[in-house]
């Protein structure tokens, strides 16, 4: 029995003797667990501020481009321009987009999902599920031609460059399909299966004629081809009497 309890002391001091050595190796293995933390924060910190960096560069570039394209053709503009408009070497647009039409390229992508949620804000109104036929024609011309007025030089920069004309097709196209579903919503008559493809190829149709054309009557041409194609009855012109043009006295 004392063979016993003397055993179970000597193990008793071992293990007392052990403790400091486990506590600081416990220690020891905490702070290297902290300190890989730390560095892992700190290396995601840091490619974080690189993202952020490279992106602001980019936004730049396009920027440079965007002011550039207000007052010169996009063939008038080189890489050296855009990067000198950004503050920025030529090496940067390179390692970024390639060459110009990249840079074009990346400035349309931007520009089409802002106008995509522009018009799709436009067609979600509440107003609209009360207005008349005449009320939503008369609301979109006047939206797209200010909006063409306002992007002309993303227009014609999308028609200038290969590369990019499905995109300005997929514009106008979302913009026609927004007024069609209006359309066919507000008419009290039923239309046929031809009715939405007659609107969005009207709409297409009258607005690329209206970048090459723009004068003060584009609002009322534009307005008066959607009503004839669609068959809905144009609004009447302030001051015009019916019976015609008024007689003058003899």
């Amino acid at each position: 029995m004392r063979k016993i309890v003397v055993a179970l002391s000597y193990v008793g001091m071992i293990e007392d003797a052990e403790a400091p050595r486990r506590r600081s190796a416990g220690r020891r293995d905490g702070k290297r667990a902290g300190g890989a933390a730390r560095s892992a924060a700190g290396a995601t910190r840091i490619v974080e501020a690189k993202q952020a960096r490279s992106q602001a560069t980019h936004e730049r570039l396009l920027d440079a481009l965007s002011e550039l394209l207000q007052a010169r053709s996009y063939g008038e503009i080189s890489v050296a321009d855009i990067a000198r408009a950004a503050g920025l070497t030529t090496g940067a647009v390179y390692a970024r987009f390639g060459d110009k039409r990249g840079v074009a390229v990346a400035l349309i992508e931007r520009f089409l999902s802002a106008s995509f949620e522009r018009m799709d804000s436009w067609g979600a109104q509440e107003r609209w599920a009360s207005a008349t036929p005449q009320e939503i024609i008369d609301n979109w011309t006047r939206g797209a031609v200010n909006f063409g007025r306002m992007y002309r030089p993303f227009l014609r920069l999308m028609l200038e460059e290969p590369a990019l004309r499905e995109q300005h097709t997929t514009l106008i196209d979302h913009s026609s399909r927004i007024l069609a579903d209006l359309l066919r919503a507000s008419l009290a008559r039923p239309v046929d299966e031809h009715f939405d493809g007659d609107v969005e190829f009207a709409a297409r149709a009258i607005m690329e004629r209206f970048e090459l054309q723009d004068d003060d009557e584009s609002y009322a041409r534009i307005n008066r081809l959607i009503c004839r194609i669609t068959g809905v009855p144009e609004q009447a012109t302030p001051g015009a009497k019916r019976g015609g043009r008024k007689r003058e006295r003899a």
